[in-house]
């Protein structure tokens, strides 16, 4: 008796409760490897972004650490300079007046 009922729902194009059951069976199916490859794709974005900061972290020691040899050695240049500049000194005295 369900079947003529379901085959005349059919045939007529109605909805029935058990398309209805197949369509949400069909959707929750399928709706959960896309939800796990949805969580996997997420934690691959968080790793990544974990990743991201640590190398970013590590620029910035980096940039701080050459900003500062860059700063000692300007520092040692001009204390190069310095001492050029007094040598030279010292040896224009020592050409105008030469050691008896």
């Amino acid at each position: 008796m369900s079947f003529i009922l379901l085959s005349d729902a059919v045939a007529n194009g109605e909805k029935t409760l058990t398309e209805d059951i197949l369509y949400f069976v069909f959707t929750f199916l399928l709706m959960i490897p896309l939800l796990a490859l949805l969580v996997s794709l997420m934690r691959r974005i968080r790793v990544s972004q974990d990743n991201m900061k640590r190398a970013l972290a590590q620029n910035d020691e980096q940039l701080k650490l050459l900003s500062r040899v860059c700063e000692h050695s300007e520092s040692s240049e001009r204390h190069m300079a310095a001492i050029e500049t007094k040598l030279d000194q010292i040896h224009d005295e020592l050409k105008r007046r030469p050691l008896s």
